[in-house]
């Protein structure tokens, strides 16, 4: 089974309505932190996991029979920490690939207007190649979200 983060966001929504096309329902999971909003996806037949990145607790349980994970990104207050969360949830849970949505690199941080953004994302792709867990990571161009950094 692969698990999406982010279920109910943008990204995470569009990457389950694409896998559908793809994969019975009965292999994807969403991982959402308001039941609320999954019932769309449920009613498809997705399997829908309750957890929030900063309750690693949450994520170990949500994780559970999940073979392959993406880790879409968050840009919450403290990003770094729940990415850790999602990523050692992950590790105890036994999951085998996770897919990380990181960003554009630009390894002199402390000259980028983006810098503690982009030390994150660094830090992470870190954390996630020293888990032991294989990976992928996408170094994706910046999001709108960026832009008021400039």
């Amino acid at each position: 089974m692969i698990l999406i983060t982010g279920a109910s966001g943008n990204l995470g929504n569009a990457v389950i309505e694409n896998l559908l096309k793809q994969v019975t329902a009965s292999k994807i999971a969403g991982l959402f932190r308001n039941e609320d909003k999954a019932k769309s996806l449920s009613e498809q037949g997705v399997n829908v996991r309750i957890g929030d990145y900063s309750n690693k607790e949450s994520l170990a349980k949500a994780f559970q029979g999940v073979e392959k994970l993406l880790l879409i990104s968050s840009n919450g207050d403290d990003a770094l920490t729940d990415h850790k969360n999602v990523i050692d949830a992950a590790k105890e849970a036994g999951v085998e690939h996770i897919y990380y949505t990181s960003g554009a690199l630009n390894r002199n941080v402390a000259d980028s207007k983006l810098g503690p953004l982009v030390d994150s994302y660094i830090t992470i792709e870190n954390y996630i190649i020293e888990s032991g867990i294989t990976y992928t990571i996408f170094q994706n161009g910046l999001y709108s979200e960026t832009i008021p950094f400039f």
